[in-house]
């Protein structure tokens, strides 16, 4: 019985290494937080089904640089433009693009800025500051994930 829990434990924790950015429910891929955008737009292409609804990838953290017109590389461009042409929409958070000192005009085409809740004043007030009024990230989930 105890050997039985061990072995368990080991397929539980190896599935869990090998999760995929996805979250479930909502065709929401996150790109960052442990997942590069290439995994997260290689388990969108894995993953989806012809009868889902368009996939959204949300990049968070550093990976929100990679996104940066003159900086991203020719694969980066070209994996978002393929992805965007089989319908994948892809966003950043504002807090994370105001962290890399971004603002939307600086993203690769197509590539939204987003906010999430906001329960601070000064939250709201250094978005004002920037000049940046990004629209409510859509869904729970990334409205939480972009939340300041």
């Amino acid at each position: 019985m105890g050997a039985l829990r061990i072995a368990l434990g080991v397929v539980l924790a190896a599935a869990a290494q090998a999760a995929p950015a996805r979250l479930p429910g909502d065709n929401l891929f996150i790109a960052g937080d442990g997942f590069s955008l290439e995994q997260a737009i290689s388990d969108v292409a894995a993953q989806r089904t012809a009868g889902d609804p368009p996939a959204r990838i949300l990049v968070i953290g550093a990976e929100a640089r990679r996104l940066k017109k003159g900086d991203a590389s020719y694969t980066v461009r070209d994996l978002v433009a393929s992805s965007r042409r089989a319908g994948t929409a892809f966003y950043v958070c504002g807090k994370d693009m105001r962290a890399a000192g971004l603002v939307a005009k600086d993203l690769l085409p197509g590539v939204r800025a987003v906010r999430g809740w906001t329960d601070t004043p000064a939250a709201q007030a250094g978005s004002e500051k920037s000049g940046e009024q990004y629209p409510l990230a859509p869904g729970r989930r990334m409205r939480s994930l972009c939340a300041e």
